[in-house]
Order: structure tokens, then C-alpha cells, then sequence
């Protein structure tokens, strides 16, 4: 009993890590790779003031009347670099511009599974929140 003892103490010691440098680094979660742009998204602070703006959207998850109030985030498209590959825009000159869906009919609760470049998880979404529309931009300050 005590010879197989020493061997299996000797098998844990020669596949285990005593020292901070062969720490096992954790795996990268897994990733979908989805062709599209990557785009980094800002808060309007101030302007942008319109009347609401009524349109009819559909998607994959239904077909909605909802009224468009005002633009609450700008989106630049963006290079990114995650786990040291360097992913660039293909058209740099769209941008998107988010309104808030101030009013939407009823909705419910879904649950979905999404997959791109960061994660692949379960998601359960809710109501609609904004209507993104491809705009052009230019600075001006």
C-alpha cells in the first residue's frame, strides 16, 4: 500500500505546478469569427433634438411599430486587436447613429445564443432599446 502511495504522490508531483511560472494560464474562451466591422460606441450628451419619428421595423423577432425620440449613441467604426490579430474596418465611412425606441408595442422576454469574436453565450433580451441607422459623420471639434 505504501509503495503505490509513493507512486501516486510521484505521479502528482511530476504533473503538477509548484512554481508561479509553469501556472497554467487559463484557455481562451471559445469565439465565432462573423464578418462586419467593429464599431466603439459614445453617449450623446447634447444635441440632436427632433419630433418623434414614427417607423415600422421587423426583424427576426417580430414586426413593431415603434417612435424614434432622439439620438443617444454615436458609433465609430473601429480597428481592433484581440489576442494579437488586428482587425480593421472595411468601410470606415459608416457610421451608425442610435435613437432611443421611446415608444414600442409590447414585447416579450427571448432567449438567444450569440457567437463572435469575444464570446459565444446565452443571452435573454428583452425589450427594444434603440434603432441603429448607418449615418455619415464629420468632425467638427
Amino acid at each position: 500500500m505504501t509503495l503505490i502511495r509513493h507512486a501516486i504522490w510521484a505521479a502528482l508531483a511530476v504533473s503538477a505546478c509548484w512554481s508561479a511560472e509553469c501556472a497554467a494560464q487559463p484557455a481562451p474562451a471559445p469565439t465565432v469569427v462573423v464578418p462586419g466591422d467593429h464599431y466603439q460606441c459614445y453617449r450623446v450628451v447634447r444635441g440632436g433634438e427632433m419630433k418623434p419619428e414614427p417607423i415600422t421595423v421587423s426583424d427576426q423577432f417580430g414586426r413593431a411599430q415603434i417612435v424614434l425620440a432622439r439620438p443617444v449613441m454615436l458609433c465609430n467604426p473601429s480597428l481592433k486587436i484581440h489576442r494579437g490579430k488586428s482587425y480593421p474596418p472595411k468601410a470606415r465611412d459608416v457610421h451608425l447613429v442610435c435613437y432611443d425606441a421611446a415608444k414600442q408595442e409590447g414585447s416579450r422576454v427571448r432567449h438567444v445564443k450569440i457567437g463572435n469574436q469575444i464570446q459565444v453565450s446565452d443571452l435573454y433580451v428583452g425589450d427594444r432599446a434603440m434603432f441603429c441607422v448607418p449615418s455619415r459623420k464629420k468632425l467638427i471639434a
